[in-house]
């Protein structure tokens, strides 16, 4: 058993935790909350080499760009972002907005920035 501590990512500014650093884990862990209407610039399109990406939102509402497609992220759904899938979260149009982000992949080379 290991236990993993919450925290604070502080590129993303406050309410943006992580809980298992890059080799710690075979996933990585992090939970968002954001209580503004509009996403500040520090979410850049992305996309993972070889991770999948699961977003489950625990409340509020927000959209996620996946390759040019708008996708709703709320309570009603996981939304799952495959490797080599561009994206980011464009907006947040519920707030306080709150999601758990899972990568499959816990290596910091996964991530590549657009």
């Amino acid at each position: 058993m290991r236990k993993y501590p919450k925290k604070s990512k502080p590129l993303r500014g406050s309410g943006h935790y992580y809980f298992t650093p890059y080799g710690t884990a075979p996933l990585s862990l992090s939970l968002a909350t954001i209580n503004e209407k509009e996403l500040s610039e520090k979410d850049l399109e992305h996309y993972h080499k070889t991770g999948y990406e699961f977003y489950l939102t625990l409340e509020g509402e927000a959209i996620l760009n996946v390759e040019g497609e708008k996708v709703i992220l709320n309570k009603d759904n996981v939304i799952m972002v495959e490797p080599k899938e561009k994206h980011f979260v464009e907006k947040v149009t519920k707030a306080p907005f709150s999601v758990i982000v899972v990568n499959s992949v816990n290596e910091e080379e996964d991530k590549v920035l657009v």
